[in-house]
């Protein structure tokens, strides 16, 4: 899977959150186009990332970093359930 995102959303997660191993080093295998960049993940990673990113925004005491945050795990999250939909729409009979 290939989920986009700005140059300042990685920032922001590799900067305030305490994310780790797996996930960072996905996060800084990432292509860089312009000012986006194209993280290339398994769904099982997409997973983690989405739960990750929504559990730093709902434990931030800073009301714009925790809407920034969720504006991400937005992002993520609508990556995943279309991933769900492809693959329903797939297995229709």
């Amino acid at each position: 899977m290939a989920l986009r995102l700005t140059r300042a959303q990685v920032d922001l997660i590799v900067d305030k959150t305490f994310i780790g191993g797996e996930l960072l080093a996905i996060l800084y295998a990432a292509r860089v186009w312009d000012d986006g960049v194209v993280v290339r993940c398994t769904l099982a990673h997409l997973v983690r990332l989405a739960r990750h990113v929504e559990s730093e925004a709902s434990d931030a005491t800073d009301m714009e970093l925790q809407k920034r945050l969720a504006a991400i795990a937005v992002e993520i999250r609508t990556l995943e359930q279309g991933y769900y939909v492809l693959a329903s729409v797939g297995t229709a009979t």
